[in-house]
């Protein structure tokens, strides 16, 4: 404990840090003293959404087959024939509502990615410039603000509402007018409320009204559990294409985060800004990688439901298994991420660094506090359910004989 104080000298430092950061600090100090001979739990990790599902074999095969051929081992960038339709192709049939909405241009309004963070960095780069503001919710994932504070521009945080949408009437009309961007992520990491449609309709007219760019990150949105309630697309309502792109990625909802894999859609004068950068950078996804991403897009939503049916299963394992000890956690619509309070047992009911550093010394189970994500996340916790169930179960009878003690 007391290496691990020495780490980490204040709750208020801590809040200052991004939540990755903290878990690192933690982490490290919790090993050193096991190479130090103290008797520790072996490490749950459950901070990080770096999942433990392996690629489908079907598509290790298909890769394999591809790399063999040797017509696919120059740059992407100069192999057109690689360029076709099926990112367009899906986005239509997975979040357009009626077949008179347009498809999307594959080749002014769609740009493969080297996984959806590149999508992150490069879409603030093409925008941002020093002094400017961007609008980032509250709490919300840290690498936006990372990438816009090393852009020299000003996080301006808005609040989202208990639903989970921005609260567009609270920003003030001087933010509104200097900002060039807004961000915002449906499922929400960490929040993990899904921004519905309606309020995208509200954002669209927001942004015009001020000429602000909306980042839309869908990373997740495949792994959605209600059929009836999808996370929506902004570019599949009308206006949507002319102030918003998205970003999508296959590391989630295939299992393929190591692959890197993820696509930009949206306004095309932003989307030719990015490949203009991109193209100064990199040639583009390795070849092989693009035939097995066309194959994949073919069929995308039977794909990722083999992931979903996993996540759900996980979710509501540990749902009910905290519910028995009294610590009640909603279940997302999305994802596979757990965003909830602390439990009423902790004595220190907001102090979530403190909760996360002492479940950690005396569990060894690690999980994010909500505080690293925001100011707002303070009192939270967000809980990856990155590991199988073999491992969640030991994870979740250490938590409740930790916390059974704790409120005794």
């Amino acid at each position: 404990m007391q290496k691990i104080e020495k780490q980490i000298n204040s709750t208020e430092e801590c809040h200052q840090k991004d939540a990755f950061a903290i878990l690192d600090t933690l982490t490290r100090a919790y090993e050193e003293q096991i190479k130090e001979g103290a008797s520790r739990h072996s490490i749950i990790n459950l901070s990080i959404g770096n999942p433990d599902l392996t690629p489908n074999i079907l598509w290790i095969k298909k890769l394999s087959e591809h790399i063999q051929n040797p017509e696919l081992h120059g740059y992407a960038k100069f192999n057109t024939k690689i360029n076709d339709n099926k990112f367009a192709t899906y986005h239509k049939r997975r979040f357009s509502k009626s077949q008179e909405n347009p498809s999307l241009d594959y080749k002014e309004e769609v740009l493969d990615i080297l996984g959806s963070k590149e999508g992150i960095f490069y879409s603030l780069f093409s925008i941002l410039q020093s002094g400017d503001k961007i609008l980032i919710p509250d709490p919300s994932y840290p690498v936006y603000n990372s990438v816009a504070e090393l852009l020299g521009a000003e996080v301006v945080k808005i609040n989202l509402k208990s639903n989970g949408n921005p609260d567009l009437d609270n920003i003030t009309r001087e933010d509104a007018v200097a900002a060039k961007v807004l961000v915002l992520c449906s499922p929400g990491n960490p929040t993990t409320h899904v921004v519905t449609e309606d309020c995208l309709r509200e954002v669209i007219a927001f942004c015009k009204k001020y000429e602000i760019l909306l980042i839309l990150d869908l990373a997740y949105v495949q792994i959605a559990f209600d059929d009836n309630d999808l996370p929506p697309s902004v570019l599949a309502i009308e206006g949507g294409k002319e102030v918003a792109i998205e970003l999508h990625s296959l590391s989630k909802s295939c299992s393929l985060a190591g692959w890197r894999i993820g696509f930009i859609a949206g306004n095309k004068t932003i989307i030719e800004k990015i490949a203009k950068i991109k193209s100064s950078i990199d040639f583009g996804l390795f070849l092989p990688l693009q035939m097995v991403t066309i194959e994949i897009l073919d069929q995308l939503e039977l794909e990722s439901d083999l992931q979903k049916a996993v996540y759900e299963e996980r979710l509501e394992f540990w749902i009910s298994s905290m519910a028995e000890i009294g610590w009640l956690i909603p279940k997302p619509k999305a994802g596979f991420f757990l965003w909830t309070k602390l439990p009423d047992t902790f004595l220190k009911k907001d102090d979530d660094i403190a909760f996360v550093e002492q479940l950690f010394k005396d569990t060894g189970v690690l999980i994010t506090p909500g505080s690293g994500f925001g100011k707002a996340g303070a009192g939270y916790v967000r809980i990856a359910l990155v590991q199988d169930l073999s491992q969640l179960k030991i994870a979740s009878c250490r938590i409740k004989s930790w916390l059974s003690k704790e409120g005794s």
